[in-house]
């Protein structure tokens, strides 16, 4: 078993934030779209990156294992 690590909480926060701010019906104010695009992009970016780290830990766990 992986525990979470730091990278996958705030991923998980950020992913929180993200889904709301698309979620909200705040299309009228200014920057709402770019700001919401920036942070959708940045969710992306550490979503990618935790998964490769969870990805790098169970390859190093399998291998310790045998």
């Amino acid at each position: 078993m992986i525990a979470a690590s730091r990278g996958g909480k705030i991923k998980t926060v950020l992913q929180v934030i993200a889904i709301g701010m698309y979620m909200l019906p705040l299309d009228g104010l200014w920057l709402w779209g770019p700001a919401r695009a920036i942070v959708m992009y940045v969710t992306v970016a550490v979503t990618v990156i935790t998964g490769g780290d969870y990805v790098l830990q169970a390859l190093r766990l399998r291998r310790e294992a045998s």
